[in-house]
């Protein structure tokens, strides 16, 4: 049985370069004919230059979607969660989806070894299939 994406939850951290992540999810999102949602969070340290920096990049994101063919919404999520809570609650939204894109940077051991990253947490949580985008590791992808 082949699996089909057609809806896809591409979770975003805008003060991270992410145009490896979008340019990878447009590109199979356009080779499945599949709806993309992107969503980021305000978290609850988060000021308001923070908070319009990623309802900016979301848009410019958004944007570059439709540029490519792309059917996009977009959400920013303003809520009181702390860092660690983020993948639990893309996990509960990636219940709506068939599949869940998102990237990956690569940390030092010692930064593995005390936090865990959302990617690995959302492989773990995920009731879909989960595909991880190594940030910097496709040259096609960089800008």
């Amino acid at each position: 049985m082949i699996t089909v994406f057609k809806k896809i939850l591409l979770p975003v951290n805008p003060l991270k370069e992410e145009g490896g992540l979008i340019q990878a999810a447009i590109d199979l999102a356009k080779e499945l004919n599949a709806k993309v949602h992107i969503i980021t969070f305000a978290l609850e340290n988060d000021g308001k230059k923070i908070v319009e920096l990623r309802r900016k990049a979301m848009e410019k994101y958004a944007k570059n979607c439709q540029k490519q063919g792309v059917t996009v919404t977009h959400e920013l999520v303003r809520a009181k969660y702390k860092h660690d809570e983020v993948p639990q609650e893309i996990a509960k939204r990636a219940k709506k989806y068939d599949a869940v894109i998102v990237g990956h940077c690569k940390f030092s051991k010692i930064y593995r070894f005390v936090h865990q990253s959302t990617a690995q947490d959302l492989i773990n949580m995920a009731p879909c299939p989960v595909i991880v985008v190594t940030i910097g590791a496709f040259s096609k992808y960089e800008h």
